[in-house]
């Protein structure tokens, strides 16, 4: 699997191409036409954009939330990073499901475990709830998604079986603490 910073980074570049289509066929984000909000990437980023709600709207209910903020200017930040966001959040739960299988279900976890499948390393921050990078660094040495060494693993690994056994991890933290390092990313 990627890491989320991979992934958060690949989902960006996507936005940042879909942008300039809806530039392009929007002229400059003054234009709507019905035709534009039948695209979901299209309609996520107007509205999102035009700080509006997106989800569950029609391509008509989009036009409609559209033509009522006229004067509303296009927020470029707003509007890329909603499709970023949004994919990163689902890609973070598979993080997070994938964690729990390979912990079963975070009560115990190998030192080759967590080597293995270093991509998890920012899951394993938010469940063991260590608040930085730089404190993981402080903790375990050197750990990034990218590559674990042995005696880091070990490290993240007893820690990690030490703080299961004595805490009750809860799935919507760990996801409220991997996203607050998405905003690092985007």
């Amino acid at each position: 699997m990627k890491t989320l910073y991979e992934f958060a980074t690949e989902k960006m570049q996507e936005s940042i191409q879909h942008y300039f289509e809806i530039v392009e066929k929007t002229n400059n984000f003054l234009d709507f036409d019905i035709e534009l909000f039948e695209d979901p990437h299209a309609r996520q980023m107007v509205l999102a954009g035009k700080s509006l709600e997106y989800k569950d709207l029609t391509p008509e209910q989009c036009l409609d939330a559209v033509s009522r903020v006229g004067a509303v200017k296009f927020d470029i930040e707003k509007g890329v990073s909603a499709y970023v966001y949004e994919n990163s959040r689902e890609y973070i739960s598979l993080l997070i499901s994938k964690a729990s299988e390979v912990s079963g279900e975070f009560s115990n976890i190998t030192p080759e475990t967590v080597k293995d499948n270093a991509y998890l390393l920012p899951i394993w921050q938010a469940a063991l709830n260590i608040a930085s990078k730089a404190n993981l660094k402080t903790i375990f040495g050197s750990a990034s998604d990218q590559n674990i060494s042995g005696p880091s693993s070990i490290k993240i690994s007893d820690y990690a079986n030490d703080y299961f056994s004595k805490n009750t991890i809860n799935i919507i933290q760990i996801k409220d603490r991997t996203e607050r390092t998405l905003e690092g990313i985007i």
